[in-house]
């Protein structure tokens, strides 16, 4: 009752779960990694980054080619 689609689908279905868990895991990987960030810049008051130089127009330009 229900073997023969076991069998047939099995392989199929177990490689859909890892990757489902996989996928999981690699999502909360980089929610873990956002949060402690975050919280590190924060607690030391320190930007994420920081503009060394705003160029002009005719900078922008220049640079650009």
């Amino acid at each position: 009752m229900g073997d023969e689609i076991v069998m047939a689908h099995g392989p199929l279905m177990m490689a859909g779960g890892l990757l489902l868990l996989a996928g999981l895991m690699m999502f909360s990987t980089g929610l873990l990694g956002e949060v402690l960030i975050r919280t590190y810049f924060e607690t030391q008051d320190r930007r994420i980054y920081a503009v060394r130089q705003i160029l002009a127009k005719k900078e922008r330009r220049a640079a650009s080619r």
